[in-house]
């Protein structure tokens, strides 16, 4: 299996030291077999490694200064970005990798598309300590609409032991095709959850516009049906009261009457008395 950094193509390792690993590599520009050393980077603290990457390109550059048969030559030196997120942590310390090298990066990517985020971030050592050491956070805690499901899926992938990853890629498929499946009939059984209860609700305002219409039609009848009863009911007579008022009248007028005539008959029968009164005292 060919692994890449940068330009070149990377076969199996050949060795390894107490700094770095050596793997036989290929140079397609030129054409060449080269060999390529890789600096251990999980073997040293991060405080360590301003000072161990000085001592590597001082190394570097004093073999460059020399020209012996015996002694390599130096091509090149210098930090290769290729991709350190998605290494698995077998590539990482520099051990033999196997196909399931290739699915723990797949189940990286698989998590990058999950959640929208890479699962180790940082600089290259950060990261590389990262893969080796911590487990990333979940990626439905990341996604709050992904089942937790897929959380297993993306572990198994991911897990730091080779043995404990998915045998196979097809195994690794049809985990996710697992998943899916019962992710949309989830949202099958959700979709036809709320059509349901949509027409439940249509009927409900279907059946209280009904009543709402049963309703106004029976007000509007009753109200038809006193407008009747008031047409074809007689008005009140109104004489009888009439009448009451012409008596009152009569009644005060005949008073009027009858008071001033006793009062000019009492005046009458005084005058003649006075009169009579008059004539006797003539006499």
């Amino acid at each position: 299996m060919l692994e890449r950094i940068g330009k070149y193509e990377i076969r199996p390792q050949i060795g390894r030291g107490a700094m770095g690993t050596v793997y036989e590599g290929f140079d397609p520009g030129i054409g060449r077999r080269v060999a390529i050393r890789m600096l251990r980077t999980e073997m040293f603290e991060p405080r360590q490694l301003p000072d161990i990457l000085a001592r590597f390109k001082r190394e570097a550059q004093s073999a460059g200064r020399l020209s012996h048969p015996h002694i390599v030559t130096i091509h090149k030196f210098g930090e290769e970005q290729g991709t350190p997120a998605y290494m698995s942590p077998e590539q990482c310390r520099g051990l033999q990798v196997d196909h399931r090298s290739d699915l723990f990066s797949a189940g990286v990517i698989l998590y990058q598309l999950l959640s929208g985020d890479k699962p180790f971030t940082g600089s290259v050592t950060t990261i590389i300590q990262k893969v080796l050491r911590q487990e990333p956070i979940a990626p439905s805690e990341l996604n709050p609409t992904l089942s937790p499901a897929w959380d297993k899926v993306v572990a198994r992938a991911m897990a730091k032991k080779p043995e404990a990853r998915f045998e196979t890629a097809r195994q690794f498929a049809e985990a996710e095709e697992h998943v899916q499946r019962a992710a949309e009939e989830r949202s099958r059984a959700e979709t036809l959850r709320r059509a349901g209860d949509e027409r439940r609700e249509a009927q409900r305002l279907a059946t209280m516009e009904a009543q709402a219409r049963k309703d106004g039609e029976a007000r509007a009848k009753r109200a038809a049906d006193e407008r009747t009863v008031a047409v074809e009911k007689p008005a009140p007579s109104r004489v009888p009261a009439i009448a009451a008022v012409i008596l009152v009248v009569l009644g005060i007028a005949g008073a009027t009457f009858y008071y001033r005539q006793g009062v000019e008959d009492q005046a009458a029968k005084a005058e003649a008395a006075r009169e009579e009164a008059g004539q006797r005292s003539s006499l």
